[in-house]
């Protein structure tokens, strides 16, 4: 442990879409900001982890990427993700406080912090504020993500029983120690706490715990240092490095006439300052997990600004098929969809028939001509929310893209073979990654390797690890039923994967 943070338990390996650049920066066009980031940003991510979203991102936009994470496996791993690619990234495994006092460390046009902020010291948080104010450029953006009150209040003496059995009462290793403070509330909650009776959600959040990845609950739960914060509290730390709020990077939360009903948005209307009023939303919504993008120095853009950049902003088709989606998750459970706007939408792009789409080329199809700029606008930023599109970068990908990403994507193929993880494909044409299974990469690593059959070869490594495919929770019986299954999903992967991929200059 370091400065209380965990670094002898590595963290799980994830992609973060939130953190690729088209989608912070359609985020804050969808909060009506400006910014001052370019078509080849200079970027870093403080706390990368396993380093794979770090990795995506350089592959698949030009610029200069750089990143820090004292745990030295995570920085480890990281150094092996960047090495099949053309341009240079730093991987560092500094302190936060040791990366701000380096004299030759760049300036950059984004900063991101990915699950850093609640779960380090007081001065690691000043050392990132001091990497923002020196370190950031005017116009730059930074996103930052944290456990966030109201919605964490009610769980606060829970993670504290948690921790205080930890320290002071569990034995033998850390990831041992969990899994006997989380037994040990639970029978606190057994004997009928009246914690428990009078929060009954807390039941369900122990059950929750008890059944999550025990590494992750390790970093989440038991680091010294874990304080879920009020946006205006977050909000007023940033302005002293000159950072103004933006926009959410959770995307549908910047459409409010989605989810919230007419008395919230009356409500939230009449509230004329911006830091009550997004700090009201979250009692509205009962906010758990914040994901903010702060700009330094940037500013309200115009009607006439917004509208130029709402019809120039491009987008990319990930769905296979022109089905619309009847409904997109919210803060407060899924909203339903007009049929009347989103399946004429789906129509006309997958129709397109090109890798990137604009607001400005849509808005002409007669099929369309019932509907608004606005109405239009909205849906499209609904979709991205809903995953049937994705924003692209303001430029298409160069050669140097293309064939950073191809060369990533192979070697990312290849850990698959002994790596049992999903992970993100880097995929250029949204500048971003795009989630897989461990399954498409296997399938991918033997579409790529010319074999005959790719069930055969993924049979062969589940047999050799002792593993068997569910169907309806139950594991198949035999090597006869699995290849079946192994063939019919790689009869999907080559009718629905595969062409995604080579559309979005994956491969």
């Amino acid at each position: 442990m370091q400065n209380g943070y965990i670094t002898d338990i590595t963290y799980l390996s994830g992609y973060f879409p939130e953190l690729s650049v088209p989608r912070l920066l359609l985020c804050l066009l969808a909060g009506g900001q400006s910014h001052g980031v370019g078509s080849a940003p200079s970027y870093l991510e403080l706390g990368y982890g396993q380093g794979l979203s770090l990795a995506v991102h350089a592959a698949v936009m030009p610029g200069r990427y750089a990143g820090t994470d004292f745990n030295a496996s995570h920085a480890a791993n990281a150094q092996l993700l960047v090495e099949p690619l053309s341009q240079l990234v730093a991987i560092y495994d500094d302190s936060f406080e040791c990366l701000a006092a380096r004299p030759e460390l760049e300036t950059f046009d984004i900063i991101v912090l990915h699950g850093i902020w609640s779960w380090v010291s007081t001065e690691s948080r000043s050392a990132i504020l001091d990497i923002a104010s020196r370190r950031l450029r005017p116009g730059g953006i930074l996103y930052v993500s944290y456990n966030s009150i109201p919605g964490w209040s009610p769980g606060l003496p829970l993670r504290h029983l948690m921790n205080e059995f930890s320290q002071r009462e569990a034995t033998g290793p850390l990831l041992a120690r969990v899994d006997q403070s989380i037994d040990f509330a639970g029978r606190v909650a057994a004997a009928g706490a009246r914690y428990f009776s009078v929060n009954p959600q807390m039941e369900e959040r122990l059950t929750h715990i008890r059944n999550n990845d025990r590494q992750y609950l390790a970093h989440e739960f038991f680091n010294q240092h874990w304080l879920p914060m009020a946006f205006s509290e977050v909000a007023g730390a940033m302005s002293n490095a000159k950072l103004g709020y933006g926009a959410s990077a959770s995307l549908i939360e910047n459409l409010e006439t989605i989810y919230l009903p007419k008395d919230a948005q009356t409500l939230l209307g009449s509230i004329s300052n911006p830091i009550l009023r997004e700090t009201t939303r979250d009692y509205v919504i009962n906010q758990q997990f914040r994901r903010d993008i702060y700009v330094k120095g940037g500013r309200p853009l115009s009607p006439s600004e917004l509208r130029f950049a709402q019809k120039t902003f491009p987008f990319a088709v990930l769905a296979s098929s022109d089905i619309a989606p009847k409904t997109v998750m919210t803060p407060l459970g899924e909203a339903s969809l007009r049929r009347e706007i989103y399946e004429p939408l789906m129509k006309v792009l997958v129709a397109a028939d090109c890798s990137r789409v604009s607001l400005q080329q849509i808005e002409a199809d007669p099929a369309l001509s019932n509907l608004s700029a606005e109405q239009l606008w909205e849906a499209l930023l609904v979709l991205v929310a809903a995953g049937s599109i994705a924003p692209c970068p303001m430029k298409p990908p160069g050669i140097e893209e293309l064939e950073n990403a191809r060369a990533f994507n192979r070697m990312l193929v290849a850990r698959a073979v002994h790596a049992d993880e999903s992970g993100a494909l880097a995929a250029p044409v949204i500048g971003a990654g795009l989630p897989v299974s461990r399954f498409d990469m296997l399938f991918l690593h033997a579409h790529i390797c010319g074999m005959e059959s790719a069930s055969a070869f993924i049979n062969d490594l589940l047999v050799a690890d002792g593993r068997r495919l569910l169907v309806d929770g139950k594991p198949l019986s035999d090597d006869s039923a699995q290849l079946a299954l192994l063939d019919d999903m790689q009869s999907r992967f080559r009718a629905e994967m595969l062409p995604k991929l080579e559309r979005l200059g994956a491969i």
